[in-house]
């Protein structure tokens, strides 16, 4: 049966009174923000140590996401997110975000500590700090690193963070790349990912084929 509140087009104002008059989205509602205030103080105060660590060398940050968004570069805070990322014991998203941070060209001394770390933190019922870490190895990487992003891409006991790898494996390895990225067109995790992006390839060939059979 259709709700007769909802048996007419409605403005968005209306609709909104509409939910401001239902008690049972309001306790939901409430609730909702209770518990996303709760995760942000807990955020907050679990940063501090990073976030004085960065006041110190000249990053004046009240979250560590800002780091990124405020600053188009920040060297000296690298060791910092280095030795907080291997300290541990922060929330997922901190983590995560800290992680995502040391993906530049400029860490990529920090590589090889960056990966042992990831083989720590991909847990597959829960990989959202390996996601973070293999966004930091990838975009990170130099063309001496083209070896071993394959080879964590065919390791198949990470996750699903894999399928971060393949496009780093391809900005590198250009042909190389795009045969590493075959290698693992049947892996029951990156697979899906890897045949879109060959599928993709080739209907960019076809298309230049279709250029130039116009242009003759």
């Amino acid at each position: 049966m259709t709700d007769p509140r909802f048996d007419h087009a409605m403005t968005a104002t209306e609709f909104l009174s509409i939910l401001e008059k239902d008690e049972d989205y309001q306790r939901r509602k409430r609730k909702a923000d209770e518990e996303m205030a709760e995760r942000r103080q807990v955020i907050a105060v679990a940063s501090r140590p990073i976030l004085e660590d960065l006041r110190h060398v000249g990053y004046d940050v009240t979250s560590v996401y800002m780091l990124g968004s405020r600053y188009d570069s920040y060297p000296e805070a690298l060791p910092i997110l280095m030795k907080h990322l291997e300290k541990g014991g922060y929330p997922d998203i901190v983590l995560d975000q800290m992680a995502r941070l040391m993906g530049v060209r400029y860490a990529e001394a920090y590589w090889d500590r960056i990966r042992a770390l990831y083989d720590k933190y991909d847990d597959p019922s829960n990989d959202v700090v390996a996601q973070g870490l293999a966004v930091a190895l990838g975009d990170s990487a130099k063309k001496d690193r083209f070896d071993d992003l394959v080879e964590l891409l065919r390791d198949q006991s990470h996750g699903q963070s894999r399928v971060l790898f393949i496009s780093p494996i391809l900005r590198i390895g250009r042909e190389r790349g795009w045969v590493a990225i075959e290698s693992v067109a049947d892996d029951p995790v990156v697979g899906e990912e890897a045949k879109r992006s060959l599928h993709q390839r080739e209907l960019r060939r076809r298309a230049k084929v279709r250029r130039e059979a116009r242009g003759r």
